[in-house]
Order: C-alpha cells, then sequence, then structure tokens
C-alpha cells in the first residue's frame, strides 16, 4: 500500500537538499528534477525565488512516497521513481512548478522525496495547497498506483485519513496522532494564533472550542474531542501562545537593503519582462550570470555549500517524521 506524507517544509531549499542527497540513501540514478537540476534544486528553488523576490514565507512543500517492505521487494527503485515523478508533473509541473523527485533505498521501505518550489517560475506567485489540493493528489496517487499493480491508499471518507499506518507502526493512537501531526504542520506555518485557528478550521476541517487562556479542545473531522494537554504540552494553547509571540518578535521589520541596479523590471502581474520568453533554467542562469555568481557558472560550489553539518542533517531526520499521511 503506498503511503503519502506531508511534511512542513520550513527549512531552507539547500538545507533540504543536503539531507536527500545524501550518498548513504540515494545515488544519481534515482535523482530527477522537472525544469530544475535535480542534483541542484535547493541552490536553484533559491534562485528562482530571488528573481521573484519571494525568499520570505513558506518556500518549498515536501511530500514522501512510501511503499511497504512487502511492495518494495516486487518493484524495482527505478519504478518507485518514475511513479513519484509522474504524481509530481500532474499535480505540480503542469501547473508551472519546479520539484526534484529523490529516491531512498536506505530503509525497508523504499520511498520517494518529492519537494516543489513554492514560487510559480512563469507568473512568481506562491503555491498553497489546501485539504482538497490535497484530497485530489491522494487520488491520483490511488489511479497511479493501480496502473503499477501496487495497492492504492484505503478511501475513509474523512477530511484527514490513513495516518493509520504509520500511527500503528509507533504503537499510537491513530486519530490523536493525526491531530498532532497537522497542528504541528500548520505551526510552522501560521503567524499568529488566530491565522492557526483558521487555517486548521477551513483547511483541515479540525475545529478549536473551550477556548480559554489555560488551554482549548480539539475537536476531530470524525467527532472525537480531546483537550489539547492531553495531546502533549506543545499542542496546548500556553504553548502555542508563546510560539506565535517568539515569531512576531522574530519577524519584526528590520530595514532591507537591496542592490536593484542588476535587477530586471518587473510587470504587474509580477512577471519579470525581461524573462518572459525564458525556460526556468535559463531565468536563473540570466540572473546569477548578471550578479556576478561566477561559481554557478563554472558548476563550483563552495566550501560552505560542500560541508553537509551533521547536527542540522539529524535534525531534518527528526522532522521527517514529523508530516501526517493522507
Amino acid at each position: 500500500m503506498a503511503i503519502l506524507k506531508a511534511l512542513s517544509g520550513k527549512r531552507s531549499p539547500v538545507s533540504i537538499q543536503q539531507y536527500v542527497l545524501q550518498e548513504k540513501k540515494t545515488n544519481s540514478d534515482l535523482v530527477k528534477g522537472y525544469e530544475v537540476d535535480g542534483m541542484d534544486f535547493g541552490r536553484q528553488f533559491e534562485r528562482m525565488q530571488t528573481l521573484f523576490e519571494k525568499t520570505s514565507g513558506r518556500r518549498y512543500y515536501h511530500y514522501i512516497l512510501s511503499l511497504t517492505p512487502e511492495e518494495t521487494r516486487t518493484i524495482s527503485p527505478e519504478k518507485v521513481n518514475a511513479l513519484g515523478y509522474r504524481l509530481a508533473e500532474q499535480t505540480f509541473g503542469n501547473q508551472g512548478y519546479q520539484f526534484a523527485v529523490v529516491t531512498h533505498t536506505d530503509t525497508n521501505h523504499i520511498h520517494d522525496h518529492i519537494i516543489v518550489n513554492a514560487v510559480n517560475f512563469n507568473t512568481g506567485r506562491k503555491l498553497h495547497m489546501t485539504s482538497r489540493d490535497l484530497q485530489a493528489m491522494k487520488e491520483q496517487l490511488n489511479l497511479l498506483c493501480r496502473s503499477h499493480g501496487l495497492e492504492a491508499i484505503p478511501d475513509s471518507g474523512k477530511k484527514i485519513a490513513d495516518g493509520e499506518y504509520w500511527a500503528k507502526q509507533h504503537g499510537k493512537d491513530p486519530w490523536k496522532q493525526e491531530l498532532r501531526d497537522v497542528i504541528a504542520l500548520v505551526g510552522t506555518q501560521a503567524k499568529t494564533y488566530e491565522e492557526f485557528k483558521n487555517t486548521l478550521k477551513y483547511d483541515w476541517n479540525i475545529e478549536i472550542t473551550r477556548d480559554t487562556g489555560k488551554g482549548m479542545t480539539y475537536v476531530h473531522p470524525s467527532g472525537k474531542k480531546v483537550r489539547g494537554k492531553k495531546l502533549g504540552i506543545v499542542y496546548d494553547k500556553p504553548h502555542l501562545m508563546a510560539a506565535f509571540e517568539k515569531e512576531q518578535e522574530i519577524q519584526k521589520p528590520r530595514r532591507k537593503v537591496i542592490a536593484r541596479h542588476n535587477v530586471p523590471a518587473v510587470s504587474k502581474q509580477g512577471v519579470r519582462k525581461k524573462y518572459s520568453d525564458s525556460s526556468p533554467l535559463e531565468k536563473i542562469v540570466q540572473h546569477t550570470v548578471q550578479n556576478g555568481d561566477t561559481a554557478y557558472q563554472t558548476g563550483e560550489l563552495k566550501n560552505a555549500d560542500k560541508d553537509q553539518n551533521k547536527d542540522e542533517l539529524e535534525r531534518v531526520e527528526k522532522e521527517i517524521y514529523s508530516g501526517w499521511s493522507l
């Protein structure tokens, strides 16, 4: 059975690039990119984002497409990579978003990492995935799985579905774990408590009731209820409010100086006129060459980019397992 998992994607594109491209996890034959070099997707995501001046907020979306250990023994890594690429192409590529698919073979369940640039390479607009979009992605995956002779994700009829597989692997109550995973995901995106509540309600069908200064109750789409402190201290209101207050402090405006002599003109629609007829990679090359990025022209990477910080990779590893299954 295929499991599709959504992650928070709160780190920099280069950071997630360093994680997924570790030699012990994959090889170059299992790395593919759409309108981007799969082996350098993080840096190229960042250049596209700089091009459209969209370097704040969410910068990429991250999904994991996993197969069970039983299926892993019956399908090649190349086919799993092709499956993930096809899913990403239909969901994101055809809409104008760059992505990379990296297949990992270092576990007993083979899996694809699908990383999508949050900035559209045609319009510069940011990608926003709703629960309806995620459901459509799941349905598309089911069609692809059946065409490859794989078992589809069972349809539970819930807004949040099928976290049960991974929850059972860790001996956790499925519906409570689904709440934890979605709360963690939304918490990385929302800037205020009100935005947090509204996103849970309108995008994920999760209500918050009995909301006081001391705590709150979450209502799962199935109707089941649980107090925040019962899920864990980090899911209760006092901790959330403290986190949002800290985020607001960090996000206070700072004076920003931008050298604009080499920045091309922008139309009212946000599309850079100078590059309107260029491919995504040509846009990146033209922009970086104009701004004197010789390392990109020669294909050399800076020493700072070559060094993979072990602690950082370990933190990313832990976050990989905090997403939720569609």
